[in-house]
């Protein structure tokens, strides 16, 4: 009986050992697949913030770009690109009027320019 109750007791023992090696084993598994999921979301976050930035860096020197484009090769164009000399409302190059009326001179030479022909 006594030799029974050894052998009992040692199979529980081994059982035992058994139990404890798996939980230690699946701690540790557990603790390697929660620290890959971590540093993957670590990852995934900062190459989403990077290529955001990246973005908006993009947009901003293209947006300031196309304005510096605009305003200097808008310049003779007229409101509302650029500054052309004259009473405003002229579109793209139309003869100013005088304020008074008619402007003097034949209708084809601007502001009362001779026309030698």
């Amino acid at each position: 009986m006594v030799v029974v109750v050894v052998e009992v007791v040692d199979v529980v023992v081994e059982v035992v050992i058994v139990v404890v090696v798996v939980v230690d084993v699946s701690v540790v598994v557990v603790d390697v697949v929660v620290d890959v999921v971590v540093d993957v979301v670590v990852m995934v976050v900062v190459v989403v913030v990077v290529v955001v930035v990246v973005v908006v860096v993009v947009v901003v020197v293209v947006v300031v770009a196309v304005v510096f484009v605009v305003v200097v090769l808008g310049m003779g164009t007229g409101d509302p690109f650029g500054f052309t000399p004259g009473p405003r409302g002229t579109p793209l190059g139309a003869e100013p009027v005088s304020p008074l009326g008619e402007t003097p001179g034949p209708s084809s030479t601007p502001l009362g320019a001779i026309d030698d022909g």
